[in-house]
C-alpha cells in the first residue's frame, strides 16, 4: 500500500501545480496548526450586577431651611477588568429644581480594603461650590442637572475610571433654600435618582459616550489606584 500511495500523492501534487500554472489565479499556501491558545474576556461590571440606577428616594413636605440627610452612592468596579464609569443625577421636572440646594457633595475614593487612592473632594459646601458653574454660585438641582462641566454635550455631571474592586462613594446631602418663597408651596414631589453607564477604557468605546477626549484623565484614574 506504501508504494501506491506515494505515487498516488506525487500526482496529486503536479495536477495542483498544473492547475495553477494555467490561470486560476490561485498561490501554493501553507498552514500549520499549533497548540490551541486558550483566551475567554473579561466582565465588566458595575456594582450589583448590571448596575443601572439607584434611587434617591423623594422629597416632599419640605420648608425652607429644612436638610436631608446624607445620602451615599457607591459606584465600584465588580468586574475583572478597568472601566470607565459616567454618572448621571436624573431629577424630575418640577418647579422645586429651583429651590433644592445640593449643600455638600463629596467624592470618596477607595481601594478594595477601604484606603484612600486619592483624597476626598468636597466640591460643593454649605451649597456653593463647583466651579464649571462659577464661582460662589449657589447649586441648585436646576442648575447642577445636566450641567456640562463634565462632557460638554452628554448627560453626565460625573465620570470616573476603576480598577476591579475599587469603588468612588458620592456623597450628598439636600436642602430647601431658605430664600425660596411662596410661590413654591404645595409644588412637588420632586424625584431625584442616580444612573451609571460604564464601557472600556479605549477610545473607540467612549467615543459612544462622547467621552473619548478624556482618554488620558481615565488611564491616569487608573494608574492611581495602586493603594491596597
Amino acid at each position: 500500500m506504501k508504494k501506491l500511495w506515494k505515487p498516488a500523492l506525487l500526482l496529486a501534487a503536479i495536477a495542483v501545480m498544473m492547475i495553477g500554472m494555467l490561470g486560476s489565479g490561485a498561490w501554493f499556501t501553507d498552514q500549520d496548526t499549533h497548540t490551541t491558545a486558550s483566551i475567554s474576556s473579561g466582565k465588566l461590571s458595575l456594582k450589583n450586577e448590571g448596575f443601572t440606577s439607584t434611587s434617591l428616594g423623594s422629597i416632599t413636605n419640605w420648608a425652607p431651611g429644612d436638610e436631608s440627610g446624607e445620602v451615599v452612592i457607591t459606584i465600584e468596579n465588580n468586574g475583572t477588568m478597568p472601566l470607565a464609569w459616567f454618572g448621571n443625577l436624573v431629577v424630575s421636572d418640577s418647579i422645586l429644581k429651583d429651590a433644592i440646594v445640593i449643600k455638600h457633595a463629596q467624592m470618596r475614593f477607595l481601594s478594595p480594603a477601604g484606603a484612600s487612592w486619592e483624597p476626598a473632594d468636597d466640591f460643593i459646601v454649605n451649597g456653593i461650590g463647583y466651579t464649571k458653574l462659577g464661582a460662589n454660585t449657589k447649586v441648585t438641582l436646576a442648575n447642577f442637572d445636566g450641567n456640562p462641566g463634565m462632557a460638554p454635550g452628554t448627560k453626565y455631571e460625573f465620570m470616573g475610571a476603576l480598577k476591579p474592586n475599587y469603588k468612588y462613594q458620592l456623597v450628598l446631602q439636600f436642602a430647601f433654600d431658605e430664600a425660596a418663597g411662596n410661590e413654591y408651596q404645595s409644588a412637588g414631589p420632586i424625584d431625584i435618582s442616580f444612573v451609571a453607564d460604564a464601557t472600556q477604557i479605549k477610545s473607540g468605546a467612549l467615543g459612544a459616550y462622547q467621552m473619548a477626549p478624556h482618554l488620558g484623565w481615565f488611564n491616569a484614574q487608573i494608574a492611581k489606584q495602586t493603594i491596597q
